[in-house]
């Protein structure tokens, strides 16, 4: 590389960069952030600050992608060297990208960005690989009805374990149920599968499959098809079948 061209390239950057020094973003989205969603499953997203005294722009400009795709495009007016405004996302398996400008001799410049910004809800589990997060209306525990001597002492009345029920709906009708109970005293332990189709079938499985190694099993499985999704915030439905072949 030749000096001019070096010396080029080093004054545009270092332009660029004495600009974006001119503004101070205090308050404003980071990258894969989470926003909670309100009740009317939205989130308002702030943005403040303020600009240096030699700044020579008065105007900046917000663009809000959701799935790449231009949301919200406005302008802002920078007064008494300070700004404030915000921009309200919609909750869902969404991704928004924010770009911020500042306009010299009537070119944008970016100055900001925040990608991969999502909104909705964020659960904290604790617990064995069975935790989930319920209403009492799904978890239920399961009360020990006399004493119960053994390698642990159950006295009547209290817990001897958790019973929860996960339900699927098609058109506000069950159409897929799950009953998961774990306690101690239970006669026999097993996992038991029901289908009613075309064909109808029964599946049983004696001792059950052990919840740890599923666990682990399903993680390990999990890896090479989040390898290949897109950065972001993903469920389970988004991403490829786990699968060691996959």
């Amino acid at each position: 590389m030749n000096l001019r061209l070096f010396l080029s390239i080093l004054f545009i950057y270092t332009g660029t960069y004495s600009y974006t020094q001119q503004l101070k973003l205090d308050k404003g989205p980071e990258d894969y952030q989470l926003f909670a969603r309100d009740k009317n499953d939205k989130a308002t997203v702030l943005f403040s600050g303020s600009v240096t005294d030699d700044a020579k722009f008065n105007e900046l400009r917000l663009k809000v992608y959701k799935d790449g795709v231009l949301y919200d495009n406005k302008s802002v007016k920078i007064k008494n060297r300070e700004f404030k405004f915000s921009s309200i996302i919609q909750a869902g398996l969404f991704q928004y990208r924010f770009e911020l400008y500042h306009q010299i001799e009537s070119v944008e410049k970016l100055s900001f960005i925040a990608d991969n910004v999502v909104c909705g809800d964020a659960y904290i589990i604790t617990g064995q690989s069975n935790s989930h997060a319920s209403s009492n209306k799904s978890s239920y525990t399961v009360i020990c009805e006399s004493d119960l001597n053994g390698s642990i002492n159950i006295k009547k009345g209290e817990a001897r374990g958790v019973e929860q029920v996960a339900c699927g709906y098609l058109n506000n009708e069950v159409v897929i149920e799950m009953q998961f109970k774990a306690a101690i005293g239970e006669a026999r332990s097993f996992d038991k599968i029901e289908v009613d189709g075309i064909p109808s079938f029964v599946s049983e499985i004696e001792g059950g499959i052990n919840g740890d190694i599923a666990t682990c099993s399903i993680a390990i499985n999990s890896v090479k098809s989040i390898l290949k999704a897109n950065p972001g915030f993903h469920t389970m439905s988004d991403i490829v079948v786990p699968g060691y072949i996959n």
